[in-house]
């Protein structure tokens, strides 16, 4: 598929998960946020397409990713146990009850099972998404279970604390110690 295709299908889902972005925002008290995530998908639909062209970021408004499994997080509910399955890949007991209650807020297939715009409209996404972690899978380096393990707890804690990390696994403290050695 052409690059500009394949980027124009991916803004256009990820326009539509400004309205998790916005609904989690709000459970968890991030006002800033909401406003964000509103601003992002007024200004994408707006005046970019219906959302083919992300021009939110042009407009300075980052993309500000929220689902209800960080609600949970946010309001102290464990992780749980790490979770590989199958097409949904890797997850948690609270990332997976959080698909399930974002699967309300969305636009689901849930919402009209007979007709099978909504089938192909997720089969499509689901295409997309993993054709977007194809070039990724080139970082992966040794145990790929433990590689994707580690990195996707990396990944929902860091979005769960929004970016504010406590201390980095891979720092050891002394390789600081040698470093300062030197001055």
């Amino acid at each position: 598929m052409p690059d500009f295709a394949d980027r124009a299908i991916t803004n256009f889902f990820n326009n539509l998960s400004e309205i998790r972005n916005f609904t989690n925002s709000i459970f968890q008290l991030k006002g800033e946020s909401a406003v964000v995530a509103v601003g992002r998908f007024t200004y994408n639909t707006v005046f970019g397409l219906g959302g083919l062209i992300d021009v939110a970021t042009a407009f300075d408004l980052p993309e500000r990713p929220e689902d209800f499994g960080q609600t949970l997080g946010y309001w102290g509910a464990g992780s749980g146990p790490y979770l590989m399955l199958p097409f949904l890949g890797p997850s948690s007991p609270r990332r997976l009850g959080g698909l399930g209650m974002d699967g309300f807020v969305l636009p689901s297939l849930w919402d009209n099972v007979e007709s099978p715009e909504n089938y192909y409209a997720r089969g499509l996404q689901i295409v997309d998404k993993r054709a977007d972690l194809i070039p990724a899978e080139g970082f992966i380096s040794g145990d790929v279970y433990i590689f994707v393990r580690n990195a996707f707890m990396q990944r929902r804690e860091f979005l769960i604390n929004d970016g504010k990390v406590t201390r980095d696994p891979f720092a050891s403290d002394d390789d600081e110690d040698l470093m300062l050695d030197d001055f």
